[in-house]
């Protein structure tokens, strides 16, 4: 069944009308399957964004330094806040998102993240690049963060793992793929190129999401609001720190610490790449050094091809098992396999290469299967805390790319002066025990989950649903 395509607000007012077992129908067939498609491909453009912007200018980090006259560190220093801005900015917005929809607070973002680049590309001063640097951080997150919101607004459980893999290409595929585009541009053009880029890529998602894009929400707050003053605009503020609310909840503080630790792993990877890899190899130009960021990405960007299939299969074979009975904590138990696998990829990437050992194709074959197995991960527990706590809205993903980002900022501040302190290698094993850490994390709550979410569910569910 697909409904015609009549305006938002009548449209949740249809299915406010309908009874408890009535409403996933009719939500589901809103849209047509193209339509679908066409929203999570504009999610994941969307959501390249950010990662983009936090490393395209990874090969320029020393021309920009000495074009302001600073250090690399100090420019590598922007990154980290720009990881914190990441952080912050679903606490302000998730609130938004679930009072307006997610179409407005998209299209807003996506013009402030073109405005800001803008102001990147032409900074004039070091100041001027880190504000503007930090607001791209911040409103390019809104995408990064929430778009996985959307799907279950559009897909019903069986379906989501798939949606949310692709949707999650632009956010994972970012980090590997980005700094060879920026190596490449550094190498034949300025800096500031990479930015203008950025800011041409931010103009085209505005249009996309303002002509493509439908509202995906249902029963807002805000046309509940609209129906019951007769009024058309209300500002509301909100209290950013409701998100954080969701890591009292065990189950997601402790997968919010997998995704810590994976993330963590990510960039701790990615940052340092160009300082490890260039004096091993020799390589004397940014283009070639930038072509390692290929590995984890191409690991990223295939990964998605299977990792929301196979989070599927899983749920669906234990839903079988149960008779029918879905168990969303099921959808950790695919994560627990390649999640385990990210310890020894990047041990022996870190080993390799300080020990010099394996040429050039051992640590590449192991940034590759670091950055598949990465994804085939964080592809489940993503899935596993958008769907887990429904009452909670987007506060659910929103807590935990507030501690995730968090974890990158951490390893973006940390990887180079522990790898000049202690070595590539010793940074590796570190960051293998905090993986193996979130590894634990998971396996508990696959096995020992269901009893405390249910649990928390019966005793806080109610007073969740009450509006911003």
């Amino acid at each position: 069944m697909v409904l015609p395509q009549e305006d938002e607000k009548n449209i949740t007012e249809a299915i406010i009308e309908l009874s408890d077992a009535q409403i996933n129908q009719v939500k589901y067939a809103r849209f047509t399957e193209s339509q679908k498609r066409v929203f999570v491909l504009l999610l994941a453009i969307a959501a390249f964004q950010g990662p983009m912007a936090s490393t395209a200018f990874l090969p320029a980090v020393q021309s920009i330094a000495e074009e302001f006259h600073t250090t690399g560190t100090m420019i590598n220093s922007s990154n980290a806040v720009f990881c914190v801005a990441m952080a912050i900015a679903p606490c302000f917005f998730s609130p938004y998102i679930d009072f307006y929809g997610k179409k407005p607070i998209f299209f807003i973002n996506s013009v402030l993240v073109a405005v800001c680049s803008l102001l990147v590309a032409v900074s004039q001063n070091l100041a001027m690049f880190w504000v503007f640097r930090i607001g791209m951080g911040f409103f390019g997150t809104c995408f990064v963060s929430l778009a996985g919101a959307c799907m279950p607004d559009i897909y019903p459980v069986e379906r989501r793992g798939r949606a949310l893999s692709w949707c999650l290409t632009g956010v994972l595929t970012g980090p590997g793929l980005a700094p060879v585009l920026g190596g490449i541009i550094i190498t034949w053009s300025h800096w500031r190129v990479i930015f203008w880029v950025q800011t041409g890529l931010s103009c085209l998602v505005a249009i996309a999401f303002f002509i493509f894009f439908k509202e995906t929400g249902y029963n807002l707050a805000f046309h509940e609001w609209q129906r019951e003053s007769g009024k058309r605009f209300k500002l509301v503020v909100v209290n950013p720190f409701r998100v954080i609310v969701a890591l009292r909840i065990s189950n997601l503080a402790l997968i919010g610490y997998s995704s810590v630790a994976l993330m963590y792993n990510m960039f701790n990877l990615l940052t340092p790449i160009r300082y490890v890899v260039d004096p091993r190899f020799n390589l004397t130009s940014p283009v070639y050094g930038s072509l390692f960021y290929l590995a984890p990405g191409m690991g990223y960007l295939t990964a998605t091809f299977f990792s929301g299939k196979w989070s599927d299969y899983i749920l669906i074979r234990q839903k079988t098992k149960r008779n029918g009975k879905v168990m969303f904590e099921d959808r950790l138990k695919a994560a627990i396999v390649p999640f385990a696998a990210v310890p020894p990829t990047i041990l022996i990437y870190g080993w390799s290469l300080q020990k010099e050992k394996g040429g050039m194709a051992l640590p590449i074959v192991a940034m590759f299967l670091n950055g598949f197995s990465q994804t085939m991960a964080i592809t489940s527990t993503n899935a596993y805390v958008i769907e887990s706590y429904p009452p909670m809205g987007s506060r659910s993903i929103s807590s935990n790319y507030f501690v995730r980002y968090l974890g990158t900022a951490v390893g973006t501040a940390s990887a180079l002066p522990a790898i000049n302190a202690i070595g590539v290698g010793w940074n590796s094993t570190i960051t293998a025990f905090v993986v193996i850490a979130g590894l634990l994390c998971v396996i508990f709550v696959a096995f020992r989950g269901e009893k405390s979410r249910l649990r928390w569910m019966e005793k806080h569910s109610a007073s969740l649903e009450q509006p911003v």
